[in-house]
């Protein structure tokens, strides 16, 4: 499968209209990677088919990272480029390397590139996490084993990204990384699911060869 570009801006200009009509492209990334998160685990497919990378701050999807930072991915789709410029803006500041999402036409919003259980994932997403600011939600994602594998090879600045496997977000975290939780008010592992769904889920998962990604 390909990265949905579709997919991606509509998400993005979903959440930054939840967020007033801007938002930190920081906090749009985790807002996305913690609703791939909740998908995956559930139904076991991607939303978004992108690729995962390991960063300090927590997980990044390269083609979004790219998207946001340059703002006309794929370099030679006029078509993508236009759909892109039609629903947002960045606002630069690259002093403070701060890059900023604005909804300039929530009319271009269109649910209908989602599926039904992508909506769900978003409205967890947003509902879960949305009140948090950027480096709280990077302090969250970095829980998650799928980032969390990593994180001695970050202190020690061996590695300054590694890219992530998607079949790892079916794994949970440990009791000593689930206390970090507590500050942010969870009891408990929002992501939390039985044994057996997430059995079924990446037996799934693996059959459409989500490993391989």
């Amino acid at each position: 499968m390909r990265f949905d570009y579709k997919k991606a801006v509509q998400s993005i200009a979903w959440f930054a209209q939840k967020n007033k009509n801007k938002l930190n492209y920081m906090k749009a990334i985790k807002l996305l990677y913690f609703a791939e998160r909740y998908h995956i685990r559930r139904y076991g497919r991607p939303i978004f088919w992108d690729n995962y990378i390991a960063m300090k701050f927590g997980p990044v999807q390269s083609n979004v990272y790219d998207l946001i930072k340059t703002q006309d991915y794929p370099f030679d789709d006029e078509e993508n480029i236009a759909y892109f410029h039609n629903i947002l803006n960045i606002e630069k500041n690259k002093r403070e390397k701060v890059y900023n999402i604005i909804l300039k036409n929530k009319d271009k919003i269109n649910i209908k590139v989602f599926s039904k259980t992508d909506i769900e994932a978003l409205e967890f997403s947003w509902n879960t996490f949305g009140k948090f600011n950027e480096f709280e939600l990077a302090e969250i994602s970095h829980v998650y084993p799928e980032w969390n594998k990593y994180e001695e090879l970050f202190k020690q600045e061996i590695i300054k990204s590694r890219k992530m496997n998607l079949i790892d977000f079916f794994e949970d975290p440990s009791e000593e990384e689930l206390k970090k939780l507590k500050k942010y008010g969870f009891a408990k592992d929002p992501f939390e699911l039985s044994d057996e769904i997430l059995e079924v889920t990446k037996d799934y998962a693996e059959e459409m060869g989500l490993h391989k990604i």
